[in-house]
């Protein structure tokens, strides 16, 4: 079986080139399922093996990769880490001065995103400056 799947990365302001500095992953790989378990060992050797507390290592993630629907950041304490929303996130096209709280909850239901909601977009503010990772066939395979 040819080896037909590879870890790339894409940094801010560059097209999207093989994973530099780890020899593990700059290895061809034969299905994408061994391509992605590489890639999640190399994503949290980045993001969580360090003494940070799990606060401190959102804020200083370094890479990314959109896994399940959602922006994953690595296995953090044996569970899979993933972006979540900081707080809700409402409609920016609705005016806050005319909103209607009842029970709770906005009347015109502005709330767009839940705060703890998982992330699922690469260009969320936070990962502003961070390289994605990503799995792909090897081209011309």
């Amino acid at each position: 079986m040819s080896k037909r799947w590879q870890v790339i990365e894409k940094s801010v302001g560059s097209d999207w080139s093989l994973v530099r500095n780890d020899r593990e992953v700059l290895d061809r790989f034969d299905s994408k399922e061994s391509a992605t378990a590489a890639a999640i060992k190399y994503i949290t050797s980045r993001n969580c093996d360090n003494a940070l507390t799990k606060s401190e290592k959102l804020h200083s993630v370094e890479c990314f990769m959109k896994m399940n629907d959602a922006i994953f950041l690595g296995i953090l304490d044996g569970e899979e880490w993933y972006m979540t929303h900081p707080k809700d996130i409402r409609n920016k096209n609705v005016k806050t001065n005319d909103r209607v709280i009842v029970d709770n909850k906005d009347e015109d239901d502005t709330i767009v995103h839940v705060k703890g909601e998982r992330v699922k977009e690469s260009n969320f503010f936070l990962l502003e400056g961070k390289d994605e990772v990503s799995v792909r066939p090897v081209p011309g395979t």
